[in-house]
């Protein structure tokens, strides 16, 4: 299990967890089987992925295939969610972004590939001749993915691992989400 999700995990101490881009699972299964989370529930758009997933991890967690952006869940439904790399994958990941936000009561943590060391990675790959490495839509250096993550959340830890950028988002309390949303405050 990547270190810094297990880290995460341990210090939210979250009784739901939402894995958005989950895969074929294998990372969403070992939150349970490591007893990191009670009920943890994976998300991911594409079938095959999600079949695999259903097929092998069945016992360990929940499997849907549904679109990022689209979230089946209603408000403040996990107490954390995360995002490991999917952002890169998603046609709008500023949309992506708010539904993570939505549905999550306390913690949201993302993770993308770091620039320029992903396309680097994923040059050597293909050159030594790797197949069915995915291209990402899109990549931020360190200056982008700090604005772009500051510009949804106001409080954010952002941590530069070699190859990616992880960042640790707080959720507003419910007292100021109903502030924000019927009065139409950008925060307090």
């Amino acid at each position: 299990m990547k270190r810094w999700i297990k880290k995460l995990v341990l210090q939210a101490q979250p009784s739901t967890v939402l894995h958005a881009g989950c895969g074929k699972g294998e990372l969403t299964a070992l939150l349970v089987q490591q007893n990191l989370a009670l009920a943890v529930v994976g998300v991911d758009p594409n079938p095959e992925a999600i079949a695999f997933a259903r097929t092998h991890f069945h016992e360990e967690a929940e499997f849907l295939q549904r679109s990022l952006a689209q979230i089946p869940f209603p408000d403040d439904s996990f107490d954390l969610v995360i995002c490991n790399n999917a952002l890169a994958y998603v046609e709008d990941p500023a949309r992506v972004v708010e539904e993570l936000k939505r549905v999550s009561r306390k913690h949201v943590a993302m993770a993308v590939p770091r620039e320029p060391y992903f396309t680097w990675f994923n040059r050597i790959a293909q050159a030594l001749g790797a197949t069915g490495v995915p291209q990402p839509l899109r990549s931020w250096n360190s200056t982008a993915f700090r604005q772009f993550i500051h510009h949804h959340f106001d409080e954010a830890v952002i941590h530069m691992k070699p190859f990616q950028q992880i960042a640790d988002c707080n959720v507003p309390d419910d007292a100021t989400r109903v502030i924000e949303k019927h009065y139409g405050l950008e925060t307090l």
